[in-house]
């Protein structure tokens, strides 16, 4: 179980990041009523004109507080456009009445293309040992997924003006010395809007076998829907003056979490199940990492149930959650960092990707 809610978080993470990538590749249209908002929409366009780099560093933070404790999830990711190159460490702490911090799971993972193969080096911290394991999934690249991978500048463009009525409404809340504090309200249909999210679908989705690629494309879906119609997003963006480039973005996204959890557990019924079980423990006993339990390093959570709760439980767990995410971007000033350890490359072990799909527990059956 404790991999399940692991995979929980980690599917919002990436969500997250998602959307932040969404809220930087937005042109914007408004109803122009002041002065206020005409400059702040001037200053948001120029500001999303220069997000285009060729490398940056986004540090995710999500906090959460729960019925159950509240925790932290990080997730570092430092990428470079051409060649593709990136790295993720995702981090996951519970915090203790007085603040402290326990550790919960920790998994680095490494991405970079080979000519037209994709390779993806991962590692899940075991504490228990004193050298960890790294396993490694290859694949080749769809042509498809490649195209949308070496986005080039008119595609930027192009992203802009396909979303460009996913503003409502924005204005200048502030101005330091830092540079300006931009309060942003996003229009969730369109923001989410799951029919252009998921055009590429079958690119996107190429690495996942085409028995489970269906299933899992239709929880995205429902997932992007449940979004779609959940309270709209209210961000806070700082506006670097030097760079004239959007430094951090700030938004409560308690509905978003609570949604996308939903949906996963009502594509999963097991998981559900699994989770009512879990509410009985502590949740950082729940999560703490140990050894995989088999060769993929993800494990099956099956021997961690002794006992099925009522499924309320998980229901007062998702009605108490809250959620604040908070994302700061900035240039990648050592794209060295990117590069996969030899030590890594040596003694990395292969998983299949069928396996990786057949362990996670997320794929309709």
């Amino acid at each position: 179980m404790k991999k399940k809610m692991i995979q929980i978080l980690c599917i919002f993470t990436v969500a997250a990041c998602l959307f932040t990538e969404k809220v930087m590749a937005q042109d914007t249209a408004y109803h122009r009523t002041d002065i206020v908002s005409d400059r702040a929409i001037s200053i948001y366009k120029e500001a999303l004109g220069n997000m285009n780099m060729p490398n940056a560093d986004y540090a995710v933070h999500l906090s959460l507080n729960t019925s159950m404790g509240n925790f932290a999830v990080t997730d570092d990711i430092k990428c470079q456009k051409s060649p593709l190159l990136a790295k993720s460490v995702l981090t996951g702490q519970s915090i203790t009445a007085d603040k402290q911090s326990q550790p919960i799971f920790n998994i680095t993972q490494y991405m970079q293309l080979v000519n037209n193969e994709e390779q993806i080096y991962y590692m899940l911290k075991d504490d228990n040992k004193k050298k960890q394991q790294w396993y490694v999934k290859r694949q080749q690249l769809d042509p498809e997924l490649k195209k949308l991978l070496g986005a080039t500048d008119f595609d930027y463009a192009q992203q802009m003006r396909d979303t460009i009525n996913a503003v409502d409404a924005i204005n200048i809340d502030k101005e330091t010395d830092n540079g300006q504090i931009l309060r942003v309200k996003f229009d969730n249909k369109k923001l989410f809007d799951s029919n252009k999210i998921l055009k590429d679908s079958n690119a996107v989705f190429s690495g996942i076998p085409m028995t489970d690629r269906a299933g899992t494309i239709k929880m995205v879906r429902n997932m992007l829907d449940s979004l779609g119609n959940s309270r709209d997003i209210v961000s806070t963006m700082l506006i670097d003056k030097t760079t004239h480039r959007i430094v951090s973005v700030d938004s409560d996204i308690t509905e978003q979490l609570k949604a996308v959890i939903r949906v996963v557990l009502s594509s999963t019924p097991e998981l559900k199940a699994q989770s009512a079980s879990m509410a009985m423990v502590p949740m950082s006993a729940a999560l703490s990492t140990r050894q995989p339990k088999n060769n993929t390093g993800l494990g099956n959570g099956a021997g961690d149930i002794n006992g099925i709760m009522d499924s309320s439980s998980v229901d007062d767990f998702i009605n108490s959650l809250q959620a604040h995410l908070t994302i700061t971007i900035k240039p990648l000033d050592d794209v060295m960092q990117l590069a996969v350890p030899q030590e890594v490359r040596n003694t990395a072990v292969e998983v299949k990707p069928e396996n990786l799909i057949n362990q996670s527990g997320l794929n309709n059956k």
